[in-house]
């Protein structure tokens, strides 16, 4: 005949359980590390903004175009970093060129990599009517 001891019983529910709750401490760390790790990914520019451009900003886009008029000579930018203590660096928007140029915000926050967004600022030459007319030579002379 097949005998259970009750003391052994208890014992085997008793180290059953301590299992589960170990366990269940690790999935709980586990779930609450990845989550501080998502965030991270998340460093660098929270909010970027252009005066009289549309962008739409994501953090995790790192490149954009705008196109300006040749009276135009800088963009008017503004950023706000998810860190407080990240230092912004802005190269390149200045005496923008007829054609494409490029704006380079550099973030660097401590013991991180740094994120870098590049802006594409496309400078356009809008030609006057007398101008197209020279050019497609259109005048009455003909």
């Amino acid at each position: 005949m097949f005998v259970i001891d009750m003391k052994k019983g208890f014992y085997v529910s008793f180290f059953i359980n301590i299992g589960l709750a170990i366990l269940l401490l690790l999935m709980t760390i586990l779930y609450f590390t990845k989550g501080t790790s998502s965030k991270e990914e998340n460093l660098g520019l929270q909010q970027l903004s252009i005066s009289d451009a549309d962008i739409d900003f994501k953090s995790d886009v790192y490149a954009y175009h705008v196109t300006i008029d040749e009276t135009v000579d800088s963009l008017d930018l503004g950023y706000v970093a998810y860190e407080k203590d990240a230092k912004i660096k802005v190269k390149g928007n200045e005496n923008f060129k007829e054609g494409n140029n490029q704006i380079v915000i550099t973030v660097t926050e401590d013991s991180k990599d740094d994120k870098v967004y590049y802006i594409i600022v496309e400078k356009v030459v809008i030609e006057t009517g007398e101008e197209l007319e020279r050019d497609l030579d259109l005048s009455d002379d003909m």
